[in-house]
């Protein structure tokens, strides 16, 4: 089945690139050119052949999808986190039309980043929805549904990772359903479906005054490595949080704010307080002055009794 591949991901879309290429099976890998310089490169990383990839504009996405498809005898077009919607005008031009890979599952987690919010709420699972394209945004008959359980202090990257090789499954199961008529596509279910925008940096700051522990911690996990890590203040400094894990405290301080360090040495690194009264360990950072450690932080005069604001 000779595949055109649309992306804006490396580390999602490369696992199912190389099985097509590997198969004889890749006619094409379509990336926006806002992303070219670093897809580029990826994908030449993993030997796939310059000559394969595409680099599209918005503006010529129609043009550039009909031609591909035609000129590559294409009989599949597969999406994953590509950023543009496709026209109407393309959605019918493969033999076995246009599948996106959703990497939520579908339809509470529509929208930008399903990745980043399934983590930040606590999902016990994630993983992927297939589902056939039309003119409405992540809202097509569902071909597979993959789930894929969340690891405890699962980060998103590992669970991109994790996806991304599941993709691979997912795709070749979907591939076997069209080429063989062995499946039926299914309407999403009727529930109030939640479209999540991409996460701005309201989103990606610690509420300390609000967030227990373990939303602190989802927080942290949603953000590393993609969005930098969870964004605090610490002397008036931006602080990125990379990893974070729960503590128990001997005698706990009382009626500590949030945010506050209850406990710093080079041992045990930096231990800060949150709204419900539990604690959480700060293990990574990244700052102005690079990637710290906690115990690294101690050993430069962050003290008990200072604040994350």
């Amino acid at each position: 089945m000779n595949t055109i591949l649309l992306c804006n991901s490396d580390t999602l879309a490369i696992p199912a690139a190389l099985h097509l290429h590997h198969a004889g099976q890749l006619a094409a890998v379509v990336i926006p050119e806002r992303s070219a310089a670093v897809l580029k490169n990826s994908f030449a990383q993993v030997m796939i052949p310059p000559e394969k990839i595409q680099v599209v504009s918005r503006q010529q996405l129609e043009a550039t999808l009909t031609n591909l498809v035609t000129t590559t005898k294409a009989d599949l077009l597969l999406t994953m986190t590509f950023p543009w919607k496709l026209p109407d005008g393309v959605l019918s031009l493969p033999t076995f039309g246009c599948i996106n890979f959703h990497f939520g599952l579908l339809p509470v987690y529509q929208g930008a980043d399903p990745v980043f919010w399934q983590l930040r709420n606590g999902e016990k699972e994630g993983g992927i929805t297939v589902h056939i394209m039309t003119s409405h945004i992540d809202n097509g008959p569902v071909l597979h549904y993959a789930k894929l359980p969340l690891m405890p202090g699962e980060t998103y990257g590992i669970h991109c990772e994790r996806l991304g090789h599941a993709a691979v499954a997912a795709m070749q199961k979907v591939m076997n359903i069209l080429q063989n008529n062995t499946g039926t596509a299914t309407p999403q279910e009727e529930t109030v479906p939640a479209y999540y925008k991409a996460p701005g940096f309201h989103e990606r700051t610690i509420q300390w005054k609000q967030q227990s522990a373990a939303e602190v911690i989802q927080l942290v996990n949603a953000c590393n490595p993609r969005y930098g890590g969870a964004i605090t203040t610490f002397r008036n400094m931006q602080v990125n949080l990379l990893e974070a894990i729960p503590v128990e405290v001997n005698n706990p301080p009382e009626q500590v704010l949030p945010g506050t360090i209850v406990h710093a040495d080079i041992v045990y690194g930096i231990i800060a307080a949150c709204c419900d009264n539990k604690f959480i360990r700060i293990n990574i950072v990244q700052m102005r002055e690079g990637y710290l450690s906690g115990n690294k932080l101690s050993q430069m005069g962050w003290q008990t009794g200072e604040r994350f604001i």
